[in-house]
């Protein structure tokens, strides 16, 4: 919604914050489905090939 809006403009450091909090928020969801906790999104990604 606010990343189709803002698409057009030059403003690509917000489009790069909204995809990083997907991201983010995939994350959770797949350690949520695991049921596991992601304390340290840093490592996540090397957390996440355990599952």
């Amino acid at each position: 919604m606010f990343v189709k809006a803002n698409s057009g403009t030059d403003d690509k450091y917000y489009i790069a914050g909204h995809v990083f909090r997907i991201v983010s928020c995939l994350n959770q969801v797949l350690f949520a489905c695991n049921n596991a906790y992601c304390i340290n999104e840093k490592k996540a990604i090397k957390l996440l090939e355990n599952f």
